[in-house]
């Protein structure tokens, strides 16, 4: 085995499980050398089951991204890391407190709108749907889940892609064109439009997307 090749567990009958003795359990603080090749992506998906609590590891580690704002709204970028370096990956029940102090922190550094003066809108997060509001997305998270706080089962998806200037890929075939969803990163502050914008909003986004077909 070579010294850069992660450990690997293995179960009763010597088969390996995938998993890496480094990262220990899902509910073990560990302190782990990232060697050349791996990403903490990857890690946090071997150690927390699928899951990928980047926040919590940003903070237990003083890892700060950097920022830019894209149609106004706050998006945060993978901080830099090195190879060769020891991380921390906190145990599974210290990730909840971890996130909120790693966004309290961003909140306080880096606003999640530039500017609240042209829109009226809610504080984040709200779940009132009558206002504009906006929400960061973790890295886990989908809009559609964190639509629902706000707008119950009827999620207007298409008037928050519009809102947000998401444009929709299109991939052909012998069979004609097809849609995708637009693809969205974590780790970015979105709108949420109010009810009153919907309707006008989803026309907009078919409109553009009548145009890519």
């Amino acid at each position: 085995m070579s010294a850069k090749e992660p450990t690997k567990n293995s179960d009763a009958s010597g088969n390996e499980t995938g998993r890496d003795c480094r990262l220990g359990g899902k509910d073990e603080t560990v302190e782990v050398v990232v060697e050349r090749g791996e990403t903490i992506w990857q890690l946090s998906e071997l150690k927390y089951e699928g899951k990928h609590p980047l926040a919590a590891i940003f903070q237990a580690n003083g890892l700060r991204p950097s920022v830019v704002y894209e149609n106004g709204l706050r998006r945060l970028l993978d901080p830099v890391y090195f190879a060769g370096n020891v991380y921390i990956f906190p145990a599974w029940s210290e990730v909840e407190r971890l996130e909120k102090e790693f966004y309290s922190l961003m909140d306080e550094l880096h606003p999640q709108v530039e500017s609240y003066d042209e829109y009226n809108i809610c504080e984040a997060g709200s779940v009132d749907d009558k206002q504009r509001s906006f929400v960061t997305i973790n890295w886990d998270e989908t809009l559609y889940a964190v639509a629902q706080r706000k707008y119950g089962s009827d999620v207007p998806l298409e008037a928050i892609y519009e809102i947000n200037n998401m444009t929709p890929s299109v991939s052909g075939g012998t069979a004609g064109k097809t849609v995708k969803e637009p693809v969205y990163p974590g780790g970015k502050t979105y709108w949420l439009p109010a009810r009153s914008e919907v309707d006008t909003l989803t026309e907009k986004y078919k409109e553009r997307v009548k145009e890519l077909l």
